[in-house]
């Protein structure tokens, strides 16, 4: 059982990394952050399910998936996982995105392709992070994409008529600039506007104002914070400090928090960022606190089950990951609880 201690957590549509700590810091504001689940989890009782860059209709448990930054959307039912291929995430080389379908979040039928480059598509070399969003019928895929033909990785939107495609891409770019390496894309609800935060790469975690078609900003990006100011990040390679897997959540007081994944001295890990008014244009500020799970893993998503229990997923271990799935609760005392069993 992860338990994050904050005085107060709501829902999103939907990280920062710091120091161990025995003890939490002494600020109501901040969740301080233990664990109980670790045996569990490497014994796989709360582990993954293993991917394949072919079609394969036969049945895999979560142990057998390997994939990475995990992503559930339930829908009409069922549940629909998609992530970066495990297989090929730093290989250079990518093509395709991929999903496995579910009716219990342990056995999953798949992979089904649902997009694949034919040749005609600049993206060659990135293909991760896949978020499938619905919007009065279509499936919106935002998926943070790289090419031999660009500098710098992008945010590309696909869209269909199915979860399981197939996708084709809204446009022959990206919604992000060219000059602007983004990943990790997410999609917030906030006063009626939707809202796409991301990483701005060592930037930080920005959030921009999608359009109505949520395929064009509406607005200019900002800045909500940079995850190195957790005090425990490290750098991953060429002295950058990774800003990635931003997640959001609001508690049942009303106050806003955002999950992040980032390099430390123990491996990928999570952290969290506090807004100060429960709102994206608050100040932020990141806890000094690290989530601690058996093993270094990341990039967290929050969805809400088909029994209407609210669960995070994440991959873990950073190497030859698996998707883990955990109910998401809060205590009397206003803390989030990361548990292997719901409340």
């Amino acid at each position: 059982m992860l338990i994050l201690a904050l005085a107060g957590l709501a829902g999103t549509i939907g990280g920062c990394q710091g120091k161990e700590e025995t003890e939490p810091e002494a600020k109501s504001s901040q969740p301080a952050v233990t664990a109980e689940s670790e045996e569990k989890q490497e014994e796989g009782e709360i582990s993954g399910v293993s991917s394949s860059s072919e079609d394969n209709a036969g049945m895999l448990s979560r142990e057998e998936i390997l994939i990475r930054d995990p992503y559930v959307m339930p829908y009409d039912g069922k549940y629909y996982l998609y992530g970066t291929d495990g297989d090929t995430a730093f290989s250079g080389e990518m093509d395709s995105f991929h999903v496995y379908v579910s009716e219990d979040l342990e056995n999953w039928e798949g992979p089904y392709t649902i997009y694949e480059n034919d040749g005609s598509y600049w993206a060659d070399a990135q293909y991760w992070a896949p978020e499938v969003y619905e919007k009065d019928g279509k499936f919106y895929l935002y998926g943070s994409m790289g090419g031999s033909s660009r500098e710098n990785k992008g945010i590309a939107l696909f869209q269909a008529d199915d979860p399981l495609g197939p996708f084709e891409p809204v446009s022959d770019g990206t919604i992000t600039p060219e000059d602007v390496d983004a990943i990790d894309a997410t999609l917030y609800q906030e006063d009626g506007k939707t809202y796409m935060v991301y990483s701005h790469g060592k930037d930080g975690i920005f959030a921009v104002e999608l359009n109505d078609s949520w395929d064009a900003y509406a607005g200019e990006p900002f800045k909500l914070f940079d995850v190195s100011g957790c005090g425990w990040a490290t750098e991953a390679f060429e002295g950058m400090v990774l800003n990635d897997g931003p997640a959001l959540y609001t508690t049942e007081s009303g106050q806003l928090i955002c999950f992040f994944s980032t390099m430390s001295e123990n491996g990928y890990r999570m952290g969290y960022a506090v807004s100060d008014n429960g709102s994206l244009t608050g100040n932020w500020e990141c806890s000094t606190n690290q989530i601690q799970t058996a093993t270094d893993g990341g990039h967290c998503m929050i969805f809400t089950n088909l029994d209407g229990e609210t669960m995070v997923g994440y991959h873990a271990p950073n190497e030859n990951s698996h998707p883990v799935f955990q109910y998401l609760a809060e205590d009397d005392g206003g803390n989030i609880l990361f548990t292997d069993t719901a409340a």
